[in-house]
C-alpha cells in the first residue's frame, strides 16, 4: 500500500517523507535516531503497534491528518506488531523495488531469539516521496515464561537493488499487571 504524503500529516512521533529525508509535520528535517534511519534516498523506521487492523485503517486514512497508535508497554499475554515503514527503495530492469527485512527479538535477559525474516516489498517502485507500510510484520505474543523488563525489536531492512541496508530497532516494556 503506498500514500503520498503531505505537510498536514502526522504520524503520531513518526516524521514526515520527503525528498529522501525524515521530516517533521513543518517539514524540518529530522536526524536519525535508533528506530528510523535514512541511508541517501533510502530510509526505513519500525515501531510498535497493538493492532494490524487498526495499523491498516490508520494507514488507509491517509493523507487525512492521522496518528499511528503506537505501543510502548505491555502486560503478559498482549498481542504486539513490529510494523516497517520505508521510503526511496530503487527500482530493478522490471520497474519493481526488491526488499527484504529481519526482524529479531531481544529479551532483558540478553537472549537473542531467531530472527524472522521476509520479503517487505516487492512491487512496482514508487515516486522516491512516497512512504511504503510493508505487509510484512513481526507478531510478538509474551507468556508466563518471559521475564519482566524492556524489550528490543531490530529490524534490517535492506533494498536488494540499490544494496543499501538499514538497521533500526525499537523497544517495549512488559510491565507486571
Amino acid at each position: 500500500m503506498t500514500k503520498k504524503l503531505l505537510p498536514v500529516l502526522m504520524l503520531s512521533l513518526m516524521p514526515l517523507l520527503s525528498h529522501a529525508v525524515w521530516l517533521d509535520s513543518k517539514g524540518k528535517p529530522l536526524p536519525d535516531k535508533p528506530s528510523r534511519q535514512t541511508l541517501g534516498s533510502f530510509g526505513a523506521q519500525v515501531m510498535m503497534v497493538a493492532s494490524e487492523k487498526r495499523l491498516d485503517e490508520q494507514w488507509k486514512a491517509l493523507p487525512l491528518p492521522t496518528k499511528i497508535d503506537k505501543v510502548t508497554t505491555i502486560k503478559r499475554g498482549d498481542t504486539i506488531y513490529a510494523a516497517l515503514f520505508f521510503f526511496g527503495c530503487e527500482a530493478n530492469k522490471a520497474g519493481k523495488c526488491d526488499v527484504i527485512s529481519q526482524f529479531t527479538l531481544m529479551p532483558p535477559n540478553g537472549a537473542k531469539m531467531p530472527p524472522v525474516a521476509g520479503q517487505a516489498w516487492n512491487a512496482v517502485a514508487p515516486p522516491k516521496e512516497v512512504a511504503q507500510l510493508s505487509p510484512i510484520r513481526m507478531k510478538i505474543v509474551l507468556d508466563d515464561t518471559d521475564p519482566f523488563g524492556t524489550y528490543d525489536v531490530e529490524a534490517k531492512v535492506k533494498d536488494r537493488v540499490s544494496g543499501k541496508m538499514a538497521t533500526i530497532k525499537t523497544s517495549f516494556t512488559l510491565k507486571k499487571k
